[in-house]
């Protein structure tokens, strides 16, 4: 697609974040949660945390090469985005009510302005510097925070044990395949230098 060739580097860092993602979700192995609706106050920590994180990338995003605002940019996208969906379990949860019930509850209205704040970050990532430096935060962080959200809040049922250390290993895979790509120069814009004898 991109007439180009992809370094080893650059696909070690794809490999690792695939891998990472693929073992995470195997040793985590979530189960199905509880069918209880989340209090609000666990709400309300939930999501200040979760927007507390990214308003921290954000704030880091706005130093630093193209390619790592870029990254940072979709990896607060991704994180937006996994926000949006626990607000859509809750949203669709309210289905069990009737079609009326589903906009007079909150999560409904939460869920729209989220929705719309990931593609804001999403289309900033994408501003920042190239697809190839955005995606892969928005590919981990999404599925990430959505794990969180499921552990934490919805009560979904993980693996523990060795399977929990094989975990957090995958997450730090994860994690550095990233970084390989931030860091990568074949993410780097190019410029074009002017020949002798140009007029520019």
């Amino acid at each position: 697609m991109f007439h180009g060739r992809l370094p080893r580097r650059e696909w070690a860092g794809v490999l690792a974040i695939a891998g990472g993602l693929a073992g995470l979700l195997y040793f985590l192995s979530p189960g199905s949660g509880s069918a209880h609706p989340l209090p609000v106050y666990r709400w309300a920590i939930g999501i200040t945390i979760n927007l507390a994180v990214v308003a921290g990338l954000v704030i880091a995003a706005r130093s630093g090469g193209s390619s790592r605002r870029a990254a940072l940019f979709g990896i607060a996208t991704g994180a937006t985005f996994g926000l949006t969906a626990a607000l859509m379990k809750a949203m669709t949860g309210a289905l069990a009510g009737g079609p009326a019930k589903l906009f007079l509850t909150w999560p409904t209205y939460a869920m729209v302005v989220t929705g719309v704040l990931g593609i804001f970050l999403l289309q900033s990532a994408l501003h920042a510097g190239s697809l190839v430096a955005a995606q892969p935060g928005v590919t981990a962080a999404d599925p990430l925070v959505s794990i969180l959200w499921g552990t934490f809040a919805f009560g979904e049922g993980v693996r523990g044990g060795g399977y929990l250390l094989l975990a957090v290993a995958s997450a730090v895979v994860i994690a550095i395949g990233i970084t390989e790509l931030i860091r990568s120069p074949f993410l780097a814009p190019t410029t074009v230098q002017p020949s002798a004898g140009d007029p520019r």
